[in-house]
């Protein structure tokens, strides 16, 4: 019984000090990842009226510019009644990992969040470069399924498209 003690004891003494060292690995590991970083963020229309945007901004390592640490926000806007609408928008915010944000419903200001047919693998310079791929032959599903949803509203509010 007295081994059995002795054992036990030991065991909770390890587990304690690993998850101490886990940590303290936490910690400093984290304090390595904050970096200089800067925010860029660049514009560019994808119709000849300019009622129809792709924003992008993404966190750069200061000391190399080519270096995309973070997407912060990849998004494809519409300009209805003089006011930027975002309808759909990617970001790897939370975790690194890349998703996409759909603004579906103007009334209720519903989301759906989904990684459903997104690129997963590569680095964040390449995951910038196929999301704004996606956004630029993809926009007008995204922008019909939108009018779609929101048909009603927009006729209510007697707003033209």
């Amino acid at each position: 019984m007295k081994r059995r003690k002795r054992y036990r004891r030991h065991f909770r003494r390890t587990r304690r000090s690993e998850s101490l060292r886990n940590l303290l690995l936490a910690v400093t590991q984290k304090k390595t990842d904050l970096r200089k970083v800067k925010l860029v963020s660049h514009y560019f229309t994808l119709s000849p009226q300019r009622d129809e945007r792709v924003t992008y901004v993404y966190k750069v390592n200061v000391e190399d510019d080519s270096d995309v640490v973070e997407i912060t926000c990849v998004s494809y806007d519409l300009l209805l009644e003089n006011e930027w609408i975002t309808v759909v928008y990617y970001d790897s915010h939370h975790g690194g990992i890349l998703h996409r944000h759909e603004d579906h419903n103007l009334v209720k200001n519903t989301e759906i969040v989904s990684s459903e047919r997104i690129k997963k693998k590569g680095t964040q310079k390449q995951l910038l470069t196929w999301v704004i791929h996606d956004l630029t032959h993809s926009y007008l599903s995204y922008k019909n399924r939108f009018l779609r949803i929101n048909k009603k509203y927009l006729q209510r509010k007697s707003i033209t498209v």
